[in-house]
């Protein structure tokens, strides 16, 4: 069995602030906002998410982070790796 450690990230966007994440194929990442508002985008669609709300995310295409809010966003990110 390979590595089972967590890569933990705590991201903040300014409003109107973005941030492309990379593509890791079979990785899958774990994001819940701490402050403000967070939309993920995606081919398949966009994601709203307000404060303490989270969401599972796959590493297998690529997607955005952006505030859409009018305040700083803190979000926090566990990242697993695929296998």
């Amino acid at each position: 069995m390979g590595d089972m450690r967590l890569s933990t990230v705590l991201e903040w966007l300014p409003p109107g602030g973005a941030k492309q994440q990379d593509v890791q194929p079979g990785a899958t990442y774990y994001i819940f906002v701490l402050l403000g508002e967070l939309t993920v985008l995606t081919r398949g669609g966009n994601l709203h998410l307000s404060r303490e709300e989270g969401a599972e995310i796959r590493l297998d295409e690529p997607h955005v982070l952006r505030n859409d809010g009018t305040a700083e966003a803190s979000v926090l990110m566990v990242a697993a790796p695929g296998y």
